[in-house]
Protein backbone atom coordinates (compact mmCIF):
# COMPACT_ATOMS: atom_id res chain seq x y z
CA UNK A 1 0.00 0.00 0.00
CA UNK A 2 2.87 2.30 0.95
CA UNK A 3 6.09 1.69 -0.83
CA UNK A 4 8.87 2.63 0.03
CA UNK A 5 11.49 4.67 -2.32
CA UNK A 6 14.27 2.84 -3.33
CA UNK A 7 17.53 4.81 -5.28
CA UNK A 8 17.97 3.83 -8.87
CA UNK A 9 21.49 1.25 -9.04
CA UNK A 10 22.91 2.20 -12.73
CA UNK A 11 25.02 -0.44 -13.92
CA UNK A 12 27.73 0.39 -16.45
CA UNK A 13 28.19 -2.95 -18.58
CA UNK A 14 31.23 -2.84 -21.30
CA UNK A 15 31.50 -6.24 -23.06
CA UNK A 16 34.73 -7.27 -24.81
CA UNK A 17 37.87 -8.44 -25.11
CA UNK A 18 41.05 -8.05 -23.71
CA UNK A 19 44.59 -8.41 -25.86
CA UNK A 20 47.62 -7.94 -24.09
CA UNK A 21 50.75 -6.24 -25.13
CA UNK A 22 52.71 -9.47 -23.70
CA UNK A 23 52.10 -12.52 -21.65
CA UNK A 24 51.42 -11.01 -18.16
CA UNK A 25 53.63 -11.47 -15.61
CA UNK A 26 52.18 -10.91 -12.07
CA UNK A 27 55.24 -10.18 -9.42
CA UNK A 28 55.45 -7.02 -7.23
CA UNK A 29 55.38 -3.72 -9.20
CA UNK A 30 55.33 -5.54 -12.47
CA UNK A 31 53.04 -3.50 -14.60
CA UNK A 32 50.97 -5.48 -17.85
CA UNK A 33 49.29 -3.21 -20.41
CA UNK A 34 46.76 -4.14 -22.42
CA UNK A 35 43.82 -3.19 -25.18
CA UNK A 36 40.24 -3.54 -24.59
CA UNK A 37 37.98 -3.77 -27.59
CA UNK A 38 34.57 -2.98 -26.61
CA UNK A 39 31.93 -4.73 -28.55
CA UNK A 40 29.10 -4.50 -26.75
CA UNK A 41 27.59 -2.50 -24.26
CA UNK A 42 24.71 -1.41 -21.70
CA UNK A 43 23.49 1.60 -22.07
CA UNK A 44 24.20 1.68 -25.56
CA UNK A 45 27.31 3.77 -26.51
CA UNK A 46 29.41 4.28 -29.70
CA UNK A 47 30.95 0.67 -30.54
CA UNK A 48 33.54 -0.78 -31.06
CA UNK A 49 35.12 1.17 -28.74
CA UNK A 50 38.82 0.57 -27.51
CA UNK A 51 40.47 1.42 -24.00
CA UNK A 52 43.87 0.86 -22.97
CA UNK A 53 44.75 -0.25 -19.80
CA UNK A 54 47.26 -1.33 -17.11
CA UNK A 55 47.41 -3.79 -14.80
CA UNK A 56 50.14 -4.08 -11.44
CA UNK A 57 49.75 -6.53 -8.54
CA UNK A 58 51.36 -6.47 -5.27
CA UNK A 59 50.32 -9.36 -2.64
CA UNK A 60 46.46 -9.38 -2.36
CA UNK A 61 45.89 -6.16 -4.13
CA UNK A 62 45.64 -5.07 -7.89
CA UNK A 63 46.01 -1.87 -9.74
CA UNK A 64 43.91 -1.22 -12.21
CA UNK A 65 43.95 1.83 -14.90
CA UNK A 66 41.62 2.06 -17.49
CA UNK A 67 41.99 4.81 -20.16
CA UNK A 68 40.19 5.83 -23.26
CA UNK A 69 41.84 9.22 -25.52
CA UNK A 70 44.34 9.51 -22.66
CA UNK A 71 41.91 10.64 -20.49
CA UNK A 72 41.35 7.99 -17.05
CA UNK A 73 37.90 6.44 -17.13
CA UNK A 74 38.43 3.82 -14.26
CA UNK A 75 41.43 4.13 -11.99
CA UNK A 76 40.48 1.03 -8.98
CA UNK A 77 42.34 -0.50 -6.72
CA UNK A 78 40.80 -4.19 -5.69
CA UNK A 79 41.71 -6.29 -2.56
CA UNK A 80 41.15 -9.96 -2.94
CA UNK A 81 38.52 -11.88 -1.05
CA UNK A 82 38.05 -15.00 0.24
CA UNK A 83 35.28 -17.11 -1.66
Amino acid sequence: MFPQSRSQIEKVQLIGNIMWDQEPTWGTGKENKFIWKVDRSNPKIELPSEYEGSATADDKIMRLIIRKDKEVIYDLTLKSISV
